[in-house]
C-alpha cells in the first residue's frame, strides 16, 4: 500500500506505507486512481489475480 506524499521538489512522490499478501480465492478490486503493484510469488504460474 502507498500513500501520495507530495513535496514542492517532486510533487507525485509516493511513499511504500504496507504490502499485502494475496492468498487463493482472494477478490481485489483497483480504482482509475489506485497506485497498484502486483508481483507473482512462487513456483505456480499465475493465471488471474
Amino acid at each position: 500500500m502507498v500513500t501520495r506524499t507530495p513535496t514542492a521538489e517532486f510533487p507525485d512522490k509516493i511513499t511504500v506505507t504496507g504490502e499485502k499478501v494475496l492468498e487463493a480465492e482472494y477478490i481485489i478490486s483497483f480504482t482509475p486512481e489506485a497506485i497498484h503493484q502486483v508481483q507473482a510469488i512462487g513456483e505456480e504460474p499465475v493465471i488471474c489475480f
